[in-house]
């Protein structure tokens, strides 16, 4: 497969990026760059790094955990402020259901949060992605994802990439899955 490119935006010797490989984050950077509206759940690197490669995106992002959340708005709105090329649009809120409404039907849901929430996550977020949108799975490898996954594939979800195993950081390997919805 050859992977999309895309310039990684810097601001000053900052480089926000997602925790992920580069092959996944190429891949993340692609799909957030083709969004309008996008669903995030799990704050952190990936939500600015998604409004850096696409500062029109209306993103609306979910964290469990207030504090981490904090200092993702804290930094977004420095960054937003400073003149950085980030957009502006961005929703941040707790594990919130009512948050996924926001801003549906979505381009794209990014699943990347709390563990044992992501099931349940993929199944709400599912029917909230428009027609042609797309739902990815970050660290998709999980057993527990399995029958996740295949509930979705089962409601339709044409698998677009699901073999992207890589190291990141450690030896931990890690996949990703992205389902594209008729």
């Amino acid at each position: 497969m050859s992977l999309p490119k895309i310039l990684l935006p810097t601001w000053g010797k900052l480089t926000t990026l997602p925790m992920m490989g580069t092959q996944h984050m190429h891949l993340l950077g692609y799909h957030a760059r083709l969004a309008i509206n996008a669903f995030e759940m799990g704050a952190g690197g990936s939500t600015l790094f998604m409004l850096q490669v696409n500062p029109d995106l209306r993103l609306t992002s979910v964290e469990h955990d207030p504090t981490w959340r904090d200092a993702v708005h804290r930094l977004h709105e420095a960054m937003f402020a400073s003149g950085c090329s980030i957009g502006g649009h961005l929703r941040l809120g707790g594990y919130d259901e009512s948050l996924a409404d926001h801003g549906s039907p979505y381009d794209l849901a990014f699943i990347d949060g709390k563990a044992d929430e992501r099931p349940a996550w993929m199944a709400l977020m599912w029917p909230k992605v428009r027609p042609g949108g797309f739902l990815i799975l970050h660290d998709s490898e999980r057993q527990e994802y399995r029958d996740a996954i295949q509930k979705l594939v089962d409601a339709g979800a044409t698998v677009i990439y699901n073999d992207g195993d890589e190291t990141y950081q450690t030896d931990k390997r890690v996949k990703l899955w992205i389902g594209r919805k008729p």
